[in-house]
């Protein structure tokens, strides 16, 4: 009888102390910068619709993005009917005159994407940070549950002792990383950032490769410099196209920049900021593997790698409530304070 006691005891502690394993978990809800995903949609239409302009050799004098619309100021030319070849070419978009601007002699159009299509790129931009931080995770052996919530909300389950401010920080890390051509001091079509010492860096318009070409990222030390670096390996295609543009280019300069959402003093006001890591002297053809330097230390290569390796995500992010406790609005994005990290040189 005893024996059936303790049993039935051990049983009962056994199934309390599984429980407790089940019940220890923390959800996070993050949300996904909506805005954002609409206009970077919206930036690499405008530059579409460069290369379409320029490919009829139509002229026209400026096409900025305003918030949620892009707005073209042209001459109009009696050969080509821009409108409706604008139209037919990017059906996703709705153009139309702007009737507020009556300059002669020229014509302004408004574009803008439905709502409908807008809804659709936050949905896939969700879902696409989603997989980043599955991969981030899995990457730390850390075993989660996801769930979408709405159209730009995304909740996790961890295990309570996974969740810390680093882990946080790092899942809602936004970055971006790409290498371009150093353009001539002169370049007209390209766009300019500001190195550590002031001094401005003209870089052409298209970069080389971004981090979404890069499947492989360990952070190591530079055997040369003996500083913190990252050894990567890019795709095939990449790679190729990698060995095209060194060997073409031999004897000019090659810059690595790294665009980073960050907050200031406040904790309010959200900015981009470009840090150019490294400008160096293309010395020799190279492709699939490479090294980057000029990172602060090994914990921010570390950092670097570990994105690198799941891939960037799509939106900036932010934490709004932690095993339903809210937030405060310390990650909050402002429109009003996202000023450009790259300014564009004249079109």
């Amino acid at each position: 009888m005893r024996a059936v006691v303790f049993l039935l005891v051990l049983i009962s502690l056994s199934g309390c102390d599984f429980l407790n394993r089940f019940e220890d978990k923390t959800q996070v809800i993050l949300e996904i910068d909506s805005r954002w995903a609409g206009q970077a949609r919206l930036d690499y239409l405008q530059d579409e619709i460069r290369n379409f302009m320029r490919s009829k050799n139509q002229r026209y004098d400026s096409l900025q993005r305003q918030n949620d619309t892009l707005r073209l100021k042209y001459k109009p030319n009696s050969q080509f009917e821009l409108m409706a070849s604008l139209r037919k070419e990017f059906p996703e978009l709705i153009i139309n005159d702007d009737l507020t601007q009556t300059e002669t002699p020229y014509r302004y159009l408004v574009l803008r994407m439905p709502d409908k299509i807008r809804d659709e790129i936050i949905g896939m931009a969700r879902d696409y940070n989603m997989d980043v931080i599955a991969r981030l995770l899995n990457d730390r052996g850390i075993d989660t549950k996801f769930k979408s919530i709405g159209m730009d909300r995304i909740e996790l389950e961890l295990a309570e002792n996974n969740v810390d401010q680093g882990l946080l920080n790092l899942i809602t890390r936004y970055q971006h990383l790409a290498l371009y051509l150093v353009s001539k001091d002169d370049a007209s079509y390209g766009f300019t950032v500001t190195m550590a010492d002031q001094t401005p860096l003209h870089l052409e318009h298209e970069s080389v490769i971004t981090g979404d070409s890069i499947i492989k990222a360990f952070a190591e030390e530079d055997r040369m410099s003996q500083q913190p670096a990252i050894a990567v390996e890019l795709d095939d295609t990449s790679a190729e196209h990698m060995r095209t543009v060194t060997r073409a280019n031999l004897g000019k300069k090659m810059a690595v920049l790294l665009v980073e959402y960050k907050y200031g003093e406040d904790k309010v006001q959200g900015y981009q900021d470009a840090k150019v890591l490294s400008v160096a002297t293309i010395q020799g053809v190279f492709g699939k593997r490479f090294i980057i330097t000029g990172l602060d230390d090994m914990q921010e290569a570390r950092a670097l790698a570990d994105h690198m390796r799941a891939g960037e995500l799509a939106t900036p992010l932010r934490v709004v409530r932690v095993d339903g406790k809210t937030i405060p609005l310390e990650n909050k994005v402002r429109e009003s304070a996202k000023p450009e990290a790259r300014t564009r040189q004249a079109q």
